[in-house]
């Protein structure tokens, strides 16, 4: 036996371990640069730019005195080196950090910092590697940076460099060779080095850890009184190989190390994946352990037979690979999830027996024998897969738009079982497949001492895009598109002669495979359910537009099942018994009989003949499932809420009072229908008249009969002039619920109207009763949020809000806001204040008979300059036109008079109290003609 260590392998050069690869694609961790462009060659992925801060090469290069920037091209980030130097340190000394250091960026310092340090001593140049005189004389590990051509350009890559130090192997761990060599050892032997004999190799110990070369030109035999650890890329290999661990586990496992690190609103969570443990035999390999066996994500390969068994469980499994993120910005959250699964592998070359004393599981993975196979467990035995899976939701929200991006895919990883000669698989209780094969050359025999099911398992599609955009004057975009697919993934089992399948138990098939060129059998003690599985398409894709005048929308989308059953296929003859009952799922067809529909199955799809041969029997259970086909399309327009309100109230304004003087004609003035009586001017014989409003049913009525002549309106523009069709919504069940509702609205409005109240002889109100009118304010709050459906604490406070307005309104002025243009006065535009009970109102002007506001818009006097803002200029003009915009003016002079009464006017005063009086004014409109609301919901509902 000889040993020795080899100066120049203790450079670990991370571009030349197993695994390494340039980035590739844009929606990786990391991104290759294309062509020319300073800064490193591989960088964080843009959407991670808040990583720029991770500790890099360059912190080397600046204490070196070297400009990074100008002289070198570094081949990474921060980020990227301090990834490319953990993996070189796991790889060679299977540890995460050196020195006791606990973080990435902590082991990066270390080592540069010793680089700096040995720098002088060692005469160490950038760009140029360490001879293995260097390296001998290193006393510390450390970090260097040498040129090497990658991707066609020169960069910089950091190469670790290990020193011998006291209680450390070379990097490649030691050599132990001979001829013969045997290995004991009372408690632990571990390996990470290489121990080769040209001919036999034998290790005993209480404990065997294997994470190196074992070799045998011969036979190789390890023995553990407890367990066999084959692990980070260990290779076991020889002519024979035996492997046994008396009383503990036997495990040969590809080793996967996970790490999550933070920065910058990242946080991420990576797996570090090893190399697969091998243990290869070119002729005979067994295995065995006294409690459980596992290869996961692993190899065992034998070029003649193989027997593996385990006392208790015996596990052939995938390992997992994850990789994750999650990115946040001030208005932005990106995740991502990746899960992919790396299958173990079982050869033989000849036959191979699997046994197991409990439970025995293949997931996600290959067997493979050359010749017979013999899959036995005491306890349950199952073949399944497991699911490769991408995630990704990335979610936008603006101060105007929200976004949100989903995609998911999910890929079923079967398992594969295969024999060139005879198959058998064999559970003392339960066997159970899920979406993986089974494949015979010959005769296939599947035995459940309990239950066997061979079930499905879905692929899965799924995108989502969804897009919401608020814009100016409340108006509103939206998009969504929604898109799944659900494929289902049956088991397979095939032979190359005779498929038996027998249980004890029941039997469940789910969209199963089974075929045989022999005979092929379904035996089972209980009952057998062939069921059947749904695949899915649902798409819906729908667009939307609204403004304050016009909405539009539309979409389409639609569902689609369909039924899909087992499929037997014999050369031989078919035998399907059962000691309980046989049932069978088929879709069900309208009008169609059992018969009718196998028909029509067995025409589309031959593999699903068997149908036919199980209907003439007679004692089958079949059950009919119904498929869903459903689909929909629309495409509407119409009148915004804006709009809708504009036209219900000039419909109000115009049509109205008609309306109100037709319900009081014959009436006795004063009465509940009694229609309002204008006021009269002064004459030089008669005094002025105030005006009486109009008595509170009157108002109903009119409110109702208001509300219908709106509401055909809306309806008819809403339907493209269709009339029919508007009349019909328009007294439809709805709509009339809506007029009731608008009744009773404005009703209660017009009878508590005086409540702690009196008029003045100049028509206007004082309030005089204020318990009184909070109880008025009470009740019709309470009326307008009842009928209109108010159903959360935002509805109730705008209901009271504009409720408020309205009451503040009229006790400032002295009536309701008037949303008509003011007229001009008949003396001039200057006018007196009306002292009433400490205010200072404007009067108003009475025009044929109806008291309307005067023009106050601006200052009340006439002015020459076109540019002024006076009674008559054009300014003015323009905004005496704009609906409600002169009481806005009536309510600020109210105030203003005030003001000055009180000596407390200026430009401060004057300016800031036009916001209050802006929103009390439109407040008020809200108010006074709320009872509109039922009707443009209603018609908006029948746009919708």
């Amino acid at each position: 036996m000889a040993t020795f260590a080899d100066l120049s392998q203790q450079a670990v050069n991370p571009l030349t371990l197993p695994g390494f690869s340039l980035p590739s694609g844009q929606n990786g961790l990391f991104l290759l640069t294309e062509g020319p462009s300073p800064g490193p060659l591989i960088k964080a992925n843009p959407v991670l730019t808040e990583l720029a801060n991770f500790l890099g090469s360059d912190y080397l290069l600046n204490l070196l005195g070297e400009d990074g920037d100008t002289t070198w091209r570094r081949l990474g980030d921060g980020l990227y080196e301090q990834r490319l130097i953990r993996e070189a340190v796991v790889a060679r000394t299977g540890q995460r950090f050196l020195a006791g250091l606990t973080s990435d960026e902590a082991l990066y310092r270390y080592l540069m910092d010793n680089a700096i340090a040995s720098k002088e001593a060692l005469d160490l140049s950038v760009g140029v590697g360490l001879t293995a005189e260097q390296v001998a004389a290193l006393t510390h590990d450390i970090v260097w940076l040498e040129a090497m051509e990658v991707n066609g350009e020169e960069v910089l890559v950091p190469v670790l460099y290990l020193a011998q130090a006291e209680g450390r192997l070379a990097p490649t761990g030691a050599l132990i060779q001979g001829r013969d060599v045997d290995l004991i050892s009372g408690g632990t032997l571990a390996n990470r080095g290489t121990l080769r004999a040209t001919e036999d190799l034998s290790a005993t110990a209480g404990l065997v850890v294997n994470g190196g070369l074992m070799e045998a030109g011969g036979r190789l035999s390890v023995l553990a009184a407890d367990s066999v650890i084959n692990t980070r890329g260990g290779l076991l290999t020889g002519r024979d190989v035996d492997v046994t661990a008396l009383s503990g586990d036997l495990i040969n496992e590809r080793t996967v190390t996970a790490f999550t690190a933070q920065a910058s609103g990242l946080t991420f969570t990576h797996s570090l994946v090893d190399a697969a443990a091998r243990i290869e035999a070119a002729g005979d390999l067994a295995l065995s352990a006294g409690r459980d066996l596992y290869n996961v994500g692993s190899v065992l390969d034998a070029g003649g037979a193989m027997d593996l068994s385990a006392g208790r469980h015996l596990v052939i499994a995938a390992a997992e690979d994850r990789q994750s993120s999650v990115a946040r910005t001030p208005r932005t959250r990106r995740t991502s999830e990746h899960v992919t699964q790396l299958g173990a592998e079982v050869s033989a070359g000849g036959s191979l027996a699997m046994v197991a004393g409990g439970d025995l599981a293949v997931i996600a993975s290959q067997v493979k024998a050359g010749e017979d196979a013999l899959l036995l467990a005491g306890g349950d035995v199952t073949l399944a897969a497991a699911a490769d899976v991408s995630h990704t939701d990335y979610r936008y929200k603006g101060s105007s738009k929200k976004i949100h991006r989903e995609t998911l895919s999910v890929r079923q990883q079967q398992t594969e079982v295969q024999a060139g000669g005879n198959l058998t698989v064999a559970a003392g209780q339960d066997l159970t497949v899920v979406a993986s094969a089974a494949q015979a050359g010959e005769e296939a025999y599947l035995y459940a001492g309990g239950e066997l099911a061979l079930l499905a398992a879905a692929n899965q599609d799924y995108t989502l895009y969804d897009k919401k955009k608020k814009g100016s004057f409340g108006s509103k975009k939206t998009r969504r598109d929604e898109v799944t697919t659900v494929t289902q993934v049956g088991s397979q089992v095939s032979a190359g002669t005779d498929l038996t399948l027998e249980s004890g138990g029941d039997q469940t098939y789910q969209v199963a495979k089974l075929a045989s060129l022999g005979d092929l059998t379904l035996d089972s003690g209980g009952e057998i359910a062939f069921e059947g599985v749904k695949d899915l398409k649902q798409e819906s894709h729908e667009k939307s537009s609204s403004s304050w005048a016009w909405t539009s929308a539309k979409g389409k989308g639609k569902t689609d099942e369909t039924l899909r059953q087992s499929e037997l296929v014999a050369g031989g003859e078919l035998a399907i018994r059962a000691a309980g009952r046989i049932s069978i799922d088929v879709k069900e067809v309208n009008a169609q009989t059992v018969t009718q529909t196998i028909d029509a199955l067995v025409q589309a799809e031959p593999q699903l003949a068997w149908l036919k041969e199980m209907e003439a029997r007679g004692d089958v259970d079949w059950q009919r499932v119904k498929e869903v086909h459903d689909s929909f399309k629309y495409s509407h327009s119409g009148m915004g809420p804006g709009l809708m309100l504009v036209v219900a109230i000039v419909a109000a304004v115009v049509v109205g009072p008609y309306v109100s003087a037709w319900l009081g004609s014959g009436a006795t003035a004063g009465s509940a229908m009694a229609a309002a009586v204008p006021a009269t001017a002064a004459t030089a014989t008669t005094a002025a008249v105030a005006a009486v409003p109009a008595g509170w049913a009157n108002v109903a009525l009119t409110a109702a009969a208001t509300s219908a002549a709106s509401n055909v309106a809306i309806n008819t523009i809403n339907n493209g002039g269709d009339i029919g069709k508007a009349l019909e919504q328009s007294f439809s069940d709805d709509a009339l619920k809506s007029y009731a509702s608008a009744a009773a609205i404005a009703g209660l409005g017009a009878y508590t109207d005086m409540w702690g109240r009196t008029t003045t002889e100049n028509g206007n109100t004082i309030l005089t009763d204020l318990p009184e009118r909070a109880k008025a304010y009470a009740l019709n709050t309470a009326a307008k949020g009842i009928l209109t459906g108010a159903d959360s604490p935002e509805d109730w406070a705008t209901v009271a809000g504009i409720g408020l307005a309205g009451e503040a309104y009229q006790y400032w002025v002295g009536s309701e806001a008037d949303i008509r243009p003011g007229v001009d006065r008949p003396d001039g535009p200057e006018f007196t204040q009306i002292p009433e009970e400490g205010f200072y109102r404007v009067p108003k002007v009475v025009v044929d008979g109806v008291e309307m506001a005067g023009k106050n818009i601006g200052l009340n006097r006439v002015c020459t300059s076109l540019l002024a803002i006076c009674h008559g200029t054009p300014i003015s003009n323009a905004l005496n036109a704009v609906p409600g915009f002169n009481s806005f003016a009536t309510l600020h002079d109210t105030w203003m008079n005030w003001l000055d009464v009180n000596k407390m006017t200026n430009m401060i005063t004057n300016i800031g109290t036009m916001p209050p009086a802006i929103m009390l004014n439109y407040g008020s409109f809200a108010s006074q003609y709320y009872w509109l609301k039922p009707v443009v919901d209603q018609s908006r509902g029948n746009d919708r």
